[in-house]
């Protein structure tokens, strides 16, 4: 059963969370993954390339719409955690944001090399 107490917590966390702006690193890596989404789909529908992400490949030879929940789940998710928790590790978040954002692109670069 739930203390009050956390029920409260987690409806503050929320309001609070509701209320903020994302950061622009938020925007700019889920601007990143749709691309990546809408690349992979028009590739691999288009015969010049396939699903790399062995994770990913299943959903994919499932129909578009399994590959596109999928994906979208794998980053919204994680991404919608850190921006809740940006109020309470404000540094932590925006570091891993950062990293992201950087790391993201850096390994679809180097993958998409690698693959093709």
């Amino acid at each position: 059963m739930r203390t009050p107490s956390a029920s409260v917590n987690l409806k503050s966390l929320l309001r609070e969370a509701l209320s903020r702006r994302v950061t622009n690193a938020t925007v700019i890596l889920v601007s990143l993954c749709f691309l990546d989404m809408a690349h992979t789909l028009f590739a691999v529908r288009m015969g010049i390339a396939h699903e790399a992400n062995p994770l990913l490949a299943p959903f994919l030879e499932m129909g578009d719409i399994s590959f596109l929940l999928v994906k979208g789940a794998s980053f919204v998710i994680p991404l919608t955690i850190v921006e809740l928790l940006r109020a309470q590790k404000p540094k932590f978040t925006q570091l891993v944001l950062n990293l992201g954002a950087i790391a993201y692109p850096t390994c679809y670069v180097i993958g998409t090399i690698l693959v093709h």
